[in-house]
Order: C-alpha cells, then sequence, then structure tokens
C-alpha cells in the first residue's frame, strides 16, 4: 500500500504485532488536481475596506488524465513491490476525479480526530472507496423536484464493499446544506457525500459547504 498523501499515515490495524507507518511517496496525487483561485473582476465590501472577489477553478481534464495515468502507474508499482492487487492513499480532494476502473485499488483515509496530534503521523481507523458514480434518480427523472440526495458511507480498514446509508433528499441547495449540518457529526464514523440527481455528480461536504452547486451548470451525466 503506497501514501500519495502529504502526511505520514498510521494504519490501526485490528490485527497483527504492531500499527502500520506509511511515509509519503516522492510525489502526491494532489498534485496534479491543485485548484486555483479565479478572480471574478468584483469587490465585495467588508465594512471599512472592500475584497475582490473570486471563485475556485476546477482542474482541467489534461489534469484529471494525468493524474489517472500518475494513480495506475503507482498502483503497478505497489502491486510490484507487495504483491496482491496493489492499493494507494489519497487526499479527499482527489477521490472525485479517479477513474471508475482504478477505483478499486484507491482509497482515502479517514482520521480519527481524537488521535490526530502534532507531528506524529496521522492516526487512521479506515480507508473510505471513491463513491460510485450511481443512477440517475427515477422520481427526479419523471420531473419530481427532488435534486439531491445525502448519502453515508461506512467502511472498515481496506474494505472492498463499504456500507452506503441514504440520509435524505433536499430539494434546494439550501435544503441540502442544513441536512448535511445536521448529520456532520456522522462523519466521526464514515464519510457523508451527495448525489445530483438531475447531473449525476458527487458532492463532498466541501462542496456543498460553498454557496452554490459548482456542479449546477452541468447539463449531462457524467
Amino acid at each position: 500500500m503506497l501514501n500519495l498523501t502529504s502526511s505520514p499515515i498510521m494504519l490501526l490495524t485490528a490485527e497483527g504485532p504492531s500499527d502500520i507507518v506509511l511515509h509519503p511517496a516522492k510525489r502526491t496525487a494532489a498534485e496534479h488536481v491543485t485548484k486555483c483561485y479565479i478572480l471574478r473582476g468584483e469587490r465585495i465590501r467588508t465594512g471599512s475596506s472592500a475584497i475582490d472577489a473570486a471563485t475556485l477553478s476546477a482542474p482541467g481534464a489534461d489534469r484529471i488524465l494525468a493524474l489517472n495515468r500518475f494513480l495506475e502507474q503507482e498502483i503497478q508499482r505497489d502491486r510490484a513491490e507487495n504483491g496482491g492487487d496493489g492499493m494507494v492513499l489519497v487526499d479527499r480532494d482527489v477521490l472525485r476525479h479517479v477513474d471508475p476502473r482504478l477505483a478499486a485499488h484507491v482509497a482515502e483515509p479517514h482520521p480519527d480526530p481524537l488521535l490526530v496530534g502534532g507531528p506524529e503521523p496521522v492516526k487512521v481507523s479506515m480507508l473510505i472507496r471513491p463513491p460510485a458514480a450511481g443512477t440517475p434518480n427515477k422520481k427526479a427523472a419523471d420531473g419530481d423536484p427532488t435534486r439531491y440526495t445525502l448519502y453515508l458511507d461506512r467502511a472498515g480498514i481496506c474494505t472492498d464493499d463499504p456500507t452506503t446509508d441514504e440520509i435524505g433528499h433536499a430539494d434546494t441547495w439550501e435544503q441540502l446544506q442544513w441536512m448535511a449540518r445536521g448529520a456532520a457529526p456522522l462523519e466521526r464514523g464514515g464519510r457523508l457525500w451527495a448525489l445530483n440527481n438531475r447531473t449525476l455528480t458527487v458532492l463532498f461536504m466541501a462542496d456543498i459547504k460553498l454557496n452554490q452547486d459548482p456542479h449546477a451548470t452541468e447539463d449531462r451525466p457524467r
């Protein structure tokens, strides 16, 4: 298993004589999908002064292609060095860009917030797979206004079959945000994510906290 994040990771194993510490590889997966701020050309007054408004720019197709080529190479390297099927760990922001054919070999280390501390390795109690693309919501396809579905992934270390619970449906972006805030404590035992039932795009908590759906203008499923 290769650590493609920027932090040392300690896997808290349920069995075995000791826990496993994985040090970062030379290159990280996040280098390929780094986002940048793009100024909108407008200013927002904060009282005594004004600041420039900006938005996040998503990585381009070339960066996503480079990311998946990099992941494929590292999966092959792990398979050659450690045997087994090959497994790499990446940062949460990378998961959405993982090619489905590589998803079984890529996971996000989910830290236990009570065990994270200082310069010590991030202590991990589970690994989370990239969410599946999902299928269109039949009610939404039939004209039902339900637009978003909030889910919770629950999984043990290196599981190939995470359990996904459906938390609820939301008709608007604001409803989804309120629902996600209420369910936030559940992230200690997994990962919250939502599906836009119209565009079939996956939204993580970092997306849900934005002022608007970053994928709302997409007019076709991915």
